[in-house]
């Protein structure tokens, strides 16, 4: 009693990736609109929502949902809700996170606590969970560090569908810089964006 459904169109952005010729188009509506199923209490709250994303087939024979929670600059100690809210009563099953993020720890909270909680559903099974690694890990060496830091982060056994975060590797700084770094590295202060003396990007 005293519930009402009411159909909701949404636009969803995603961003169209490593495009041709290199170049950058930015965010760009997505392909097709989602449509949301809202049951609205009578008060006006949102008790439940499901979200019919689109799927898009991959070359394995695995189906992808296309529209994901995006998780850059959610702001500290919301991210756990958001992502549990985005799963449990929007429907979401696909979750984009990424190591320079600094947020996987809740991202992972948000759906280890959804997988948890009978009332939504959910097994992880069903959830897409898509992570980076950064610029500065991807020479073999470093890789396997840099997988088990982000399953690590996430508090997952594992990740659906793991990305290079850019095209370009960043130069690692050896250990100790900074604050004691070589020529190659003498501007970074930040060790996960290494500069040159010059202020420039350490590529490598």
């Amino acid at each position: 009693q005293g519930l009402k459904r009411r159909f909701v169109w949404t636009v969803p952005f995603c961003r169209r990736g490593l495009m041709a010729q290199g170049r950058w188009r930015g965010l760009v509506p997505s392909a097709a609109l989602a449509l949301s199923l809202l049951v609205v209490g009578a008060d006006g709250g949102i008790i439940k929502g499901v979200l019919k994303p689109l799927r898009r087939g991959l070359n394995d024979g695995t189906s992808m949902p296309v529209v994901g929670l995006g998780t850059w600059k959610s702001k500290p100690k919301d991210v756990e809700n958001s992502v549990f809210h985005a799963i449990c009563y929007a429907g979401y099953r696909h979750i984009d996170a990424a190591q320079i993020y600094m947020n996987q720890d809740e991202v992972g909270r948000g759906i280890r606590r959804a997988v948890a909680t009978a009332d939504c559903g959910v097994k992880r099974k069903e959830i897409w969970v898509t992570s980076k690694v950064w610029m500065t890990d991807f020479a073999p060496e470093d890789m396997p560090v840099a997988v088990d830091r982000i399953l690590r982060e996430l508090g997952l056994d594992y990740v659906d569908q793991l990305l290079l975060h850019w095209p370009i590797p960043y130069a690692k700084p050896p250990p100790g810089c900074p604050p004691s770094c070589p020529e190659r590295w003498a501007g970074t202060d930040d060790i996960l964006r290494p500069r040159g003396a010059d202020g420039n990007i350490a590529t490598g």
